[in-house]
């Protein structure tokens, strides 16, 4: 019928034929043109990351490379100043000048003591950059530390002429932090402040040390009325062996490792950041940031058990929390501490689980905390993109990870999230957690 029918027919026939193999060839090119550019998109994004890691990795080798030309200097000058301190020494004692003698051993003694100095300084910043200074989240009691920042520079200050205030909090404030780093980065700000503040009769003259709390943030100030430091110069500060007013090299001021391994610890401890603001003549601040809330009432300073506030508790009790946790043991502990904190939970090893578990539950997400690893493709930031997106929500999320390297996992983190850094006490995940219920309710810290 086709060959010898009727035109009209083979015409729609010829039509529909070539309209139907059109189609599908079209779809076909679709099809290849969204594949090619896909896989265009995906070598680019690839090509960028290559970029990023390329540059990141020459920085790092231009930063070793200054690290181990200032390195070199520095660990020669005591060395060959003790050497001389000794030959020296030797003369003294062959004319038996007994009180040189005792000078020079002075001399060789602290030659030695900068000696160990920078060597103590440059493996702290070695474990920093290879990730084997270990890093315990805790709850921090702040106003131990600063106590205990203002016993051991309270003589000094008054040795230099200078005033140091130390202004505690009204009420107890517990910090989520690593306490180790917490008491160097905060010990290592108040001697440099200290150093860089000259004396003055005329004025008043010293470092205030003091902590604010807005929002679930602790806000810790050390302010100076010293000599200031330029804008132009303010990023060179956290360079290592960079001393701006120290051309003469004087090592009684320092090393100039100080503020490097500042930014290196803060670097290493999630949710921490360090502000600068300073003007020539006129002094400086620095402004340590990190996650904190208040506990109970104004007490006297003491170093006991941090219990939570009644208050806290009360705003805990019958909010719901979503948890991901694929470690059997680790996902009960989650489910046993928030059965003490009257906070219902729905819990499971995977997304899947827990979603299955919220439906029975039919309760508003308060929180969310998760695992980072986890089994299957998602991860746990991944899984709080997921679930804010099915549940409708943007309920604050806690993620927990025991990955030594942050830096990765804190860049893909999507707002209203905070980063643990396992192992982590109780109280430290208490912290966040009390906030996120806050701003999930709309409620404002008091």
């Amino acid at each position: 019928m086709v060959v010898g029918g009727n035109e009209s027919v083979r015409t729609l026939l010829y039509m529909a034929f070539t309209n139907i193999a059109g189609v599908s060839l079209s779809i076909s090119l679709q099809a290849r043109e969204r594949d090619l550019f896909l896989q265009r998109r995906r070598a680019e994004a690839a090509q960028i990351e290559l970029d990023r890691r390329a540059r990141a990795a020459e920085e790092a080798d231009r930063e070793k490379t200054r690290l181990l030309a200032a390195v070199s200097h520095d660990l020669r000058q005591p060395i060959m100043a003790s050497l001389t301190f000794v030959d020296v020494l030797k003369n003294k004692l062959d004319k038996q000048d007994y009180a040189q003698v005792r000078r020079q051993a002075e001399h060789i003694t602290s030659s030695i003591q900068m000696l160990g100095a920078t060597l103590d300084h440059l493996l702290t910043a070695a474990r920093y950059d290879s990730g084997t200074e270990p890093i315990r989240i805790e709850a921090v009691d702040l106003g131990v530390v600063l106590e205990r920042l203002k016993l051991a520079f309270l003589d000094e200050a008054r040795t230099r002429g200078l005033e140091l205030r130390v202004r505690m909090p009204k009420r107890r404030l517990i910090v989520t932090s690593d306490a180790t780093a917490l008491w160097r980065v905060l010990m290592n700000l108040v001697a440099n402040a200290l150093k860089f503040t000259p004396p003055d009769a005329a004025r008043r003259r010293g470092v205030v040390v003091s902590a604010t709390l807005r929002g679930g943030t602790c806000h810790v100030h050390v302010v100076d009325t010293g000599i200031g430091i330029a804008r132009e110069h303010q990023e060179l500060i956290w360079q290592p062996y960079m001393q701006l007013a120290n051309e003469e090299r004087n090592r009684q001021r320092g090393l100039g490792l100080g503020l490097f391994l500042v930014r290196r610890a803060l670097d290493r401890v999630p949710g921490h950041a360090i502000a600068l603001r300073s003007a020539p003549g006129r002094g400086s601040r620095f402004t340590v940031t990190m996650p904190g809330l208040w506990v109970g009432e104004p007490a006297p300073l003491h170093q006991g058990e941090v219990r939570l506030a009644e208050s806290d508790l009360a705003l805990m009790r019958g909010a719901h929390v979503l948890v991901i946790e694929d470690d059997r043991d680790a996902r009960r502990a989650f489910q046993e501490l928030f059965d003490d904190w009257g906070v219902l939970y729905s819990s499971g090893a995977t997304l899947e689980e827990v979603l299955r578990d919220n439906e029975s539950a039919e309760l508003d997400v308060d929180a969310i905390v998760t695992d980072y690893r986890l089994p299957g493709a998602r991860n746990g930031v991944e899984c709080i993109v997921e679930l804010r997106r099915v549940l409708a929500t943007e309920a604050p999320a806690i993620v927990v990870t025991g990955e030594a390297d942050l830096a990765p996992i804190g860049r893909a983190l999507p707002g209203r999230t905070t980063l643990l850094q396992k192992p982590f006490d109780t109280l430290a995940l208490a912290a966040p957690l009390i906030e996120a219920i806050r701003l999930a309710r709309g409620g404002e810290r008091a």
